[in-house]
């Protein structure tokens, strides 16, 4: 695994074990054991023992006294809270960037809906885990576009705080057979075109319906 300068070291190891949860390589309840991850990363286990408390606050491990790390479980009643969570978060992070974009003061942030909107279009031409994982961070760049213009430190911390977590359930949806990416890019436009107008209550239902829809996948392909 080649790191990234720019990043701590505790960092990409976090970002490398996110990226096996989010995407299935570590299942639900699995434990991670900190000796044969330092070994396969050739990293020392002090730093794997770090990352896994940052994994910890992104809500995908549990550290279990006498047990350590374990992945933590997707039941069904997860799905529900924070796929409605997730909805009412954001329907309230884009309504504030609508109003700013209204006032002339976040131009910037429908260039960026429009850069992540294509990113998601390209992943088409991509296959297997590469093609879904470029999907995952095209819907991710939906939401950092708001960041950019949206200042309200709280809101943010509290949604970069469930992103991982979401991740993972959108990774759930699009292994459903019925999922199809073409419902978000139309989600991306329909919320860009929705801040143009400022229509915010048009931003919230746009929200609320397609989380539904994906909760309503994720359910159906869970097992619990």
């Amino acid at each position: 695994m080649e790191f990234k300068p720019a990043q701590s070291l505790t960092e990409q190891i976090a970002d490398h074990l996110e990226d096996e949860i989010i995407f299935g390589r570590l299942a639900p309840t699995e434990r991670i054991q900190e000796l044969k991850v330092a070994k396969n990363l050739g990293v020392s286990r002090g730093s794997v023992r770090e990352a896994l408390l940052i994994l910890e606050n992104r809500h995908l491990i549990e550290i279990v006294p006498r047990r350590g790390a374990i992945v933590r479980d997707v039941t069904r009643a997860q799905i529900e809270d924070l796929s409605d969570l997730t909805a009412e978060l954001l329907g309230s992070l884009f309504s504030r960037v609508s109003r700013k974009c209204h006032n002339g003061s976040g131009t910037d942030v429908l260039k960026s809906f429009d850069a992540a909107i294509t990113r998601m279009r390209a992943s088409d031409a991509l296959e297997g885990d590469e093609k879904v994982a470029e999907f995952v961070a095209g819907r991710v760049g939906l939401i950092e576009a708001a960041f950019r213009v949206e200042t309200n430190s709280y809101l943010e911390a509290v949604i970069r705080a469930i992103m991982p977590a979401g991740q993972r359930l959108i990774y759930m949806a699009t292994q459903h057979p019925s999922f199809n990416p073409a419902a978000s890019l139309v989600f991306g436009q329909s919320i860009k075109h929705a801040m143009i107008e400022n229509d915010v209550m048009r931003i919230e239902n746009l929200v609320l319906r397609h989380y539904k829809a994906e909760k309503t996948l994720a359910l159906d392909i869970s097992i619990h």
